[in-house]
């Protein structure tokens, strides 16, 4: 599929949809330009289903999916769906430019699964 480059150079639109992504985890919420969005939400999907997965590999590709282990350890012990985890909804045009504006969030809040309780025999 093919996207538009967002006026940027590769690794910078890789290095800018990866600090989207942690901080969307971070904050739960993030506004931005629907182009950007629609770069951001597929990311975000796919390391969100490596996130499911628990796995040693799996969570190393969320590691490295996301610029910090805080937000990578909060992705990972999130219970979540296996996909709709994302919404946007319209936040109207910028002033100055005219960009429409998204407001990228969680459809559910993200807590931390409960550990499983260790019964003593």
């Amino acid at each position: 599929m093919a996207r538009s480059k967002l006026n940027r150079k590769a690794t910078q639109r890789k290095s800018m949809i990866k600090t989207m992504a942690t901080s969307l985890v971070l904050d739960e919420y993030l506004v931005t330009t629907a182009q950007k969005a629609k770069h951001l939400v597929p990311y975000l999907e796919k390391v969100i289903t490596h996130a499911r997965a628990n796995t040693l590999a799996s969570n190393r590709r969320v590691y490295a999916g996301l610029d910090t282990k805080e937000a990578a350890h909060k992705l990972i012990t999130s219970k979540l769906e296996s996909s709709g985890n994302l919404r946007t909804e319209s936040e109207g045009i910028r002033r100055g430019d005219n960009a429409d504006m998204v407001r990228v969030s969680f459809v559910k809040e993200l807590k931390p699964a409960k550990a499983k309780e260790v019964k003593d025999e």
